[in-house]
C-alpha cells in the first residue's frame, strides 16, 4: 500500500517540479531558466505586445512558496497567504484537475502575476496539509520543512530548494495516509 501511495502522489507533485524546472531552475553556463530562455529568444515577438509583456517579464521574478487558504471567492477564486512574506493574494485557478481546498489548509505551488493585483496558477496548488489545532500553522510548515528550527527560509532559499521541500511535504502526506 505505501508504495502506491507513493506512486500516486509522485504523479501529484511531479508537475509542480516541471514548472519549477522551467521557471526557477538556472542552467548552463549563463544560469538562465528555461523561461529566461524563451523570453530571450522571443522578446522581439512580445515586443510588440505591450500588455502582455510587461505581464510575462514579472514572471521572471517567480518562486515557489506555501499559503494558507485563507477564503474562496468563488468556486475556482482563492484569497491566500503567503507563509514567507505574509502578503495576501487573490488566486484564479484554471486547471481543469482542480480540488477545492479545505478551510485552513497549506498549499504550495507556483502563482503568476496576472494584471493588477491578481494572480493565477499554471497547475492546481498541491494540497500539503491541514495544520493540527495543537500547533501553529508557520510552526508545523517550518518544522516540516526546516527541521534544524535554526534555518530561516526566504524566497531565495524556496525557489533553489523547492524540490527538496516539496519532497519533504510529500512525505509528511503519505505518512498521514499510512497512519
Amino acid at each position: 500500500q505505501q508504495e502506491r501511495i507513493q506512486v500516486e502522489q509522485s504523479m501529484m507533485y511531479y508537475p509542480h517540479l516541471y514548472w519549477w524546472a522551467v521557471f526557477c531552475a538556472p542552467l548552463g553556463k549563463d544560469e538562465k531558466t528555461i523561461f529566461d530562455q524563451y523570453i530571450h529568444k522571443n522578446l522581439s515577438k512580445l515586443k510588440r505586445k505591450r500588455a502582455i509583456l510587461h505581464t510575462v517579464l514579472q514572471w521572471r521574478n517567480l518562486y515557489p512558496s506555501f499559503y494558507l487558504h485563507v477564503h474562496s471567492l468563488g468556486e475556482r477564486v482563492l484569497i491566500v497567504k503567503d507563509l514567507f512574506d505574509n502578503s495576501y493574494k487573490v488566486v484564479t485557478i484554471h486547471n481543469n484537475n482542480y480540488q477545492k481546498p479545505a478551510s485552513n489548509q497549506i498549499l504550495t505551488g507556483l502563482i503568476l502575476p496576472f494584471g493588477k493585483e491578481s494572480y493565477c496558477t499554471i497547475i492546481d496548488f498541491l494540497h500539503v496539509f491541514t495544520p493540527e489545532a495543537e500547533m501553529g500553522m508557520e510552526e508545523t510548515l517550518l518544522l516540516l520543512l526546516s527541521p534544524s528550527k535554526s534555518v530561516v527560509i526566504s524566497p531565495s532559499e524556496l525557489k533553489k530548494n523547492y524540490p527538496k521541500f516539496l519532497v519533504r511535504s510529500m512525505n509528511s502526506i503519505i505518512q498521514a495516509q499510512i497512519n
